[in-house]
């Protein structure tokens, strides 16, 4: 791949999602809904799902800074100057790409690094594991819902708790041992899983050294990054004037954060939309009887914030930076030319 090429693929994904956004408006007709929302909402949506970005970074920055002597603020650029790369199945393409950036950079080890995106990760999912239980069980046992629905709820009901299980486990060195012997057993046949045999054991020694008072720190600050997120998602109902109940709202949030999560698909694309479709056309669930409209303009409307927005920010920050780091190269390299 290109130098570059992680940048290109996220230029071609947003085009890809704008085409998504538009044939939304144009189905659903929703485009009387989206020039009639109120704007300071919208922008108060923005800015509380950018600052759940912030509070993530700023989680996984605490683990590095106990060992490393790198600065929060170079952590912060680094992280969202990434931040596009979180188009990608389970986001991990942004844990990988500031993880790389942060070696090249500062010298932090790349096993060290990932494993501070994994505990906090494992840390965000433990709670979306427990209330989508939760969720489901109230799904499944009380309302007819669509197979569809279904099928996608649980496939990201399933990569929640394998994720959480994988990255909370190992905190017994025992069974991260275990776990890592077993990737191991497999890594016989294919090499991939001898690369995660030793990453989990190196995983496993790491968990050892972080203090049960840093644990406590990176949940409270994780789930801060949910509280701030649902704000977002909160907000962008009252940018469009929609009263839904707020058990609705809170049954909705959870169900598309469990989507998002959905395997091979970069951020639960195609399937998210449809869920949401699904359950705010249910009035049983959503607590209103809303038009295609109103629901094709909500949706458009969160995957602005949740995808467009953080991607085209990360971009441009990503993009200022190396303008001015390749400023100052000419600079310094002009100067060198001239007469002492």
């Amino acid at each position: 791949m290109p130098k570059q090429g992680h940048l290109v693929n996220a230029f071609l994904f947003l085009l890809f999602i704008f085409a998504i956004l538009f044939v939304i408006t144009w189905l659903t007709r929703a485009h009387t809904e989206l020039f009639a929302a109120n704007l300071f909402f919208l922008a108060l949506a923005v800015v509380f799902f950018l600052l759940s970005v912030f509070v993530w970074i700023v989680s996984w920055a605490f683990l590095i800074k106990r060992s490393h002597n790198v600065s929060y603020k170079k952590m912060l650029v680094i992280g969202f100057s990434s931040m596009y790369g979180s188009i990608s199945p389970v986001q991990l393409g942004a844990e990988a790409l500031r993880s790389f950036r942060l070696k090249k950079q500062c010298s932090v080890p790349l096993t060290e690094s990932i494993a501070s995106a994994m505990v906090v990760k494992g840390l965000k999912f433990l709670t979306l594991g427990f209330v989508s239980s939760v969720l489901i069980f109230l799904i499944v046992f009380n309302y007819k819902t669509e197979p569809l629905l279904l099928i996608s709820l649980f496939s990201g009901f399933f990569v929640v708790v394998a994720a959480t299980l994988l990255f909370l486990l190992p905190l017994k060195r025992g069974i991260g041992l275990r776990i890592a012997s077993f990737f191991a057993f497999l890594g016989k046949k294919v090499h991939f899983f001898g690369l995660l045999a030793g990453y989990f054991e190196n995983y496993s020694n790491y968990l050892q050294k972080v203090s049960f008072i840093e644990f406590s720190w990176v949940f409270f600050l994780s789930f801060f990054s949910w509280v701030l997120e649902f704000l977002a998602f909160y907000c962008i109902f009252v940018a469009l004037g929609f009263g839904v109940p707020f058990f609705s709202m809170v049954f909705l949030f959870v169900l598309l954060a469990v989507i998002e999560r959905t395997p091979f698909l970069p951020r639960g694309i195609l399937l998210f939309e449809l869920a949401g479709f699904a359950f705010l056309s249910m009035p049983a669930l959503s607590g209103l009887r809303l038009s295609i409209g109103k629901i094709g303009s909500f949706v458009v409307l969160f995957d602005f914030v949740r995808l467009v927005v953080p991607a085209l920010f990360s971009i441009l920050f990503y993009s200022a930076i190396k303008l001015k780091q390749t400023g100052l190269s000419k600079k310094n390299s002009l100067k060198s030319r001239l007469p002492k």
